[in-house]
């Protein structure tokens, strides 16, 4: 619980020094302007519609790709619970106890 409480700490102070920096208003002129902070230069409408394109297609395929690979992964213990319990109905052997 105490490992909780100091996170969260961590992260609240973290977001309010960001603040108090101006790091958000700055992110966002960015993301949405092109300004980059601290300078006269401003990206390219067409450049920053293609980086935020790639955003988000990446932010897709990786919970895609998750989803996936965890359906995957329980049709694999299915199939081998599966496996287990025909194994345990299958008839001994005549000679398993010699």
């Amino acid at each position: 619980m105490q490992k909780v409480i100091i996170t969260a700490c961590l992260v609240g102070s973290a977001i309010i020094i960001l603040g108090q920096f101006g790091f958000f208003e700055g992110f966002m002129m960015l993301l949405l302007a092109g300004a980059v902070p601290g300078t006269n230069y401003s990206i390219p409408s067409h450049a920053m519609y293609l980086a935020i394109l790639g955003i988000i297609s990446l932010i897709i395929v990786w919970f895609v790709g998750a989803a996936v690979l965890e359906f995957f992964f329980n049709l694999n213990e299915k199939a081998l619970a599966k496996v287990k319990t025909t194994r345990k109905k299958l008839p001994k052997r005549r000679y398993s106890q010699i």
